[in-house]
């Protein structure tokens, strides 16, 4: 569930949602119209019965926590601290082939909002687990969801923000597209913008789900617009780009290492446990079972150097999600 705010006559509305599929694509469906204020319907520490009637028809069930990470962003006092201790995660084959499939201009924006960098020639290296929050999620609930996080950005950073959505940056040839957008001739760059967001408006894979307008832009690119056309790219600080340039070379991403193809039986040999214990292990007990191998595998300590050299990249794996 999430809340979607609707642009109206007299301001803004609000309606609580939910992502359902109909014939292969998701879409938004309303369960309950929130009117202008979302906060009105949470009196003296609880939901309205209304409200939690029309979850109940819709839903069959009220899920009292997805109803409050709906709210939370209009009830401060329902965002709980996360206490969840940490779990190592490994992502499955097919859940990594559903954020290869996401749209890049989805994963565009959502790198910039995190890191706030333009050049994003890289970002086929960045860990695909920042995109799990854009799965399972239709193109309704996203846009709302890239609204609300868009608030957050300061006003010199807009115009950058779109640049680096858009990939506008892959229209020039030239090296200062990517580090200083500002120095590029502006003709230049609005008519790449034009045509992408052009391109944009009629892409069939990116409007899954969602009714076009019969002429125009939909209203959820019309923000764009706004931001590239009344906002300007930031003042360049010549040393502070030197201070960046120096400080970001020691950030690049690395490239994910490749799967072993290590046995298992060797696996569990080598650490001296079965594999499913092995994988289910907690982080802090890994390292105290790889310490102990290693000083029995260890050379100096009598081991061979291969049974020791596979060892260290079976514990490497483990720990990066890598094996």
């Amino acid at each position: 569930m999430y809340i979607a705010r609707i642009p109206a006559p007299s301001g803004w509305r609000y309606a609580l949602r939910q992502t359902v599929s109909v014939a292969g694509a998701l879409i938004g469906q309303t369960i309950f119209d929130l009117g202008p204020d979302p906060r009105r319907w949470w009196q003296f520490g609880g939901y309205h019965p209304k409200l939690l009637d029309a979850v109940l028809a819709a839903c069959g069930t009220v899920d009292l926590d997805a109803l409050d990470a709906a709210f939370a962003p209009f009830l401060p006092q329902l965002e709980a601290p996360n206490r969840r201790p940490w779990v190592r995660q490994r992502l499955s084959a097919e859940t990594e082939a559903q954020i290869q499939a996401l749209h890049p201009f989805d994963k565009r924006r959502l790198a910039f909002l995190r890191s706030g960098a333009t050049n994003l020639t890289a970002i086929h290296l960045v860990h695909p687990k920042l995109f799990l929050r854009l799965l399972a999620k239709g193109r309704d609930e996203l846009e709302q969801e890239f609204w609300r996080m868009e608030c957050h950005l300061r006003p010199e950073e807009l115009r950058a923000y779109v640049f680096a959505a858009l990939d506008l940056q892959s229209h020039f040839a030239c090296l200062t597209a990517r580090h200083a957008p500002e120095a590029l001739d502006p003709t230049a760059v609005d008519e790449a913008f034009e045509r992408t967001l052009c391109y944009l408006a009629q892409d069939d894979a990116f409007w899954s789900g969602v009714v076009r307008p019969a002429s125009g832009l939909h209203p959820y690119l019309m923000r764009y617009v706004c931001y590239h056309y009344d906002f300007a790219f930031p003042t360049p600080d010549p040393w502070a780009r030197l201070v960046g340039s120096f400080m970001g070379s020691f950030r690049r991403p690395i490239s994910p290492r490749p799967r072993h193809d290590l046995p298992l039986s060797r696996a569990e040999a080598l650490f001296g446990v079965p594999w499913a214990e092995l994988r289910r292990m907690p982080r802090a007990e890994l390292a105290r079972l790889f310490r102990r191998r290693a000083k029995v595998l260890h050379p100096d300590a009598g081991g061979s150097h291969e049974a020791f050299v596979e060892l260290l990249a079976l514990y490497r794996g483990l720990v990066t999600n890598t094996w």
